[in-house]
């Protein structure tokens, strides 16, 4: 009687142990692809203020260059 209960602990103590390796390896995944996709958001953020500075670079470019009849209604204006 106490070999079967003592077997049905090993058992128990098994399956449980099987189980939270499990769960302990997909907890790690899950980590592990948490890291990949911040990884990916600080790269696709970076890109995007890349973006944005040169997007407002050229706009400063075009708003700074003056074709003669702009500059001359400028001038006028003054």
């Amino acid at each position: 009687m106490l070999s079967n209960y003592r077997n049905e602990l090993e058992s128990d103590v098994a399956r449980r142990t099987e189980e939270l390796k499990h769960a302990l390896e997909n907890l790690q995944q899950g980590i592990t692809e948490r890291k990949r996709a911040e990884e990916e958001l600080h790269r696709t953020i970076e890109s995007l203020r890349n973006a944005f500075g040169t997007t407002v670079q050229v706009m400063i470019s075009a708003i700074e260059m003056r074709d003669p009849y702009t500059a001359w209604s400028s001038d006028q204006n003054s």
